[in-house]
């Protein structure tokens, strides 16, 4: 049973919808898995939650 996890900036509803239905996919046609075996999990941080180079995204512009 595949687990996908997948940490971003928060996303749409929507926009999680078609990933998880393309990653689901992919791994169905490239490792043959039933695709109710599949399961995808969103991890999100908005950006006062996140840093790069030292800097928190709320004030990387």
């Amino acid at each position: 049973m595949p687990v996908v996890n997948i940490q971003q900036l928060t996303q749409s509803v929507e926009a999680k919808r078609k990933v998880a239905e393309a990653v689901t996919d992919a791994l169905v046609v490239h490792y043959g898995v039933d695709p109710e075996k599949v399961q995808v999990f969103f991890h999100e941080s908005d950006r006062e939650s996140w840093a790069k180079g030292g800097k928190l995204g709320v004030d990387r512009g």
